[in-house]
């Protein structure tokens, strides 16, 4: 089910900007390269887990039975195993839509600030920028505003600038002030003619 939810997400934000006409089909094309390996090593688990449950020695079920009970007594176990089934530790590492290097790192999952709208709620799916204004050209993300939203976000530590995706994964990140990567990632995002001229 976690999957699913995870296959949806991932496929409904990019489907809506394609069909609102706001970006190019080819940011289709990077759904498959995010969730096919993780749902390959999910069927791979779930074979684990099964083979597991399916155990017909009787004496094989005694120690996974003692074994099971042990281990999730444990905390970091149980931490292990509820992030494993969410899969809210999971990210795309490989993506096509990754850009640059920084912490937190593109294809991971943006941190979630306390008392802050999350990233891609609303009407239609918008990515947001995390980053100081400074040597940020007037009117610049008023440009993208057919994929971004116009207002910057306070950057998730000094000296740093990330782009996050309407799912909340980091698609781009690199130091401050860095405005070029910014333009050059959002217009990989955008069909030709949909960004404003400043």
């Amino acid at each position: 089910m976690n999957t699913g939810m995870h296959d949806a997400c991932n496929l409904a934000w990019k489907l809506a900007l394609v069909v609102r006409g706001a970006a190019p089909e080819k940011v289709l094309d990077s759904y498959s390269s995010e969730r096919s390996p993780i749902a390959a090593e999910v069927l791979k688990v779930t074979g684990r887990v099964t083979d597991m449950a399916m155990l017909g020695n009787k004496l094989a079920q005694e120690v996974r039975n003692h074994m099971a009970h042990l281990m999730l007594g444990l905390t970091p176990v149980r931490n292990l195993a509820a992030n494993l089934v969410s899969e809210t530790t999971l990210g795309y590492a490989h993506s096509p839509l990754n850009a640059g290097h920084g912490d937190p790192a593109p294809g991971t999952r943006a941190p979630i600030r306390s008392g802050e709208v999350p990233v891609g709620a609303g009407s239609a799916p918008r990515f947001a920028v995390f980053a100081d204004a400074d040597g940020m050209p007037h009117g610049f993300l008023e440009k993208y505003a057919s994929v971004a939203e116009t207002k910057l976000r306070a950057p998730f530590a000094e000296g740093g600038l990330w782009i996050v995706r309407p799912d909340g994964y980091v698609g781009l990140a690199a130091k401050r002030d860095v405005w070029d990567a910014v333009a050059n990632y959002f217009e990989q995002m955008v069909v030709e003619g949909r960004a404003k001229q400043i």
